[in-house]
């Protein structure tokens, strides 16, 4: 798509899903809680929401961000945000 922040949205909500079973989780790095969603549609509500508030930031490579999280391993059936995902 057009939008890098919402191709990242797509890919980081799709990999949730995978990792959470049922539901879309994310977390699982240890430092932080779980965050989970009951369906992909609402994780995408809010990544897009966060994309149009201005998460579409300059300082993310999306590309790497997209590419890291279809490489990322679940844990404890979340998945880790990657780092290149998080603005800096």
């Amino acid at each position: 798509g057009d939008d890098p922040c919402a191709d990242a949205a797509e890919a980081l909500c799709s990999k949730a899903c995978e990792c959470g079973n049922a539901e879309c989780s994310f977390g699982g790095d240890g430092s932080t809680g779980t965050l989970t969603f009951e369906s992909k549609a609402d994780c995408l509500t809010l990544y897009n929401y966060a994309c149009s508030q201005g998460g579409d930031d300059a300082n993310i490579d999306w590309d790497q961000c997209i590419a890291d999280t279809e490489a990322a391993q679940c844990v404890s059936e979340a998945l880790p945000i990657p780092a290149t995902c998080d603005e800096q």
